[in-house]
Order: C-alpha cells, then structure tokens, then sequence
C-alpha cells in the first residue's frame, strides 16, 4: 500500500514541473528533458516493482501507459 502511495506522489511530483515547462517555460528544453526522465525513470522502477512482486503488473502497466 504504502508502495503504490509513494509511486502516486512520485507521479505527481513529476506532473507540476511537467505542467510548468510546457506552459509557462515553454522554450526551456532543459526542464522539459528533466520531467521526461523523470517519468521513465519512476516507469521502470514501477516495472522492477512489479518484476519483484512488490507491485501488481496492473500498476506497472499503468504507469507505463501514462509516462
């Protein structure tokens, strides 16, 4: 539970920023670049995750789907 709690704030941690850089920096590819990876990075952390069994394949799927 408390896995899948921290994966959440993860994603949402990576969403302001991402928001921020594709309206109000707009030019500035640097934070873009960095939100991007940071999504792919907690993405395959979720599928070592669910490798291990400390996450379903459901949860690993779906965050695949919206990094």
């Amino acid at each position: 539970m408390w896995v899948v709690t921290a994966l959440t704030a993860a994603y949402f941690c990576g969403t302001v920023p991402y928001i921020k850089a594709m309206i109000r920096e707009r030019f500035n590819n640097r934070l873009l670049a960095g939100t991007v990876a940071w999504h792919a990075a907690v993405a395959l952390l979720t599928l070592v995750g669910a490798g291990t069994g400390y996450l379903p394949w459901a949860h690993a799927a779906l965050w695949v789907l919206l990094a």
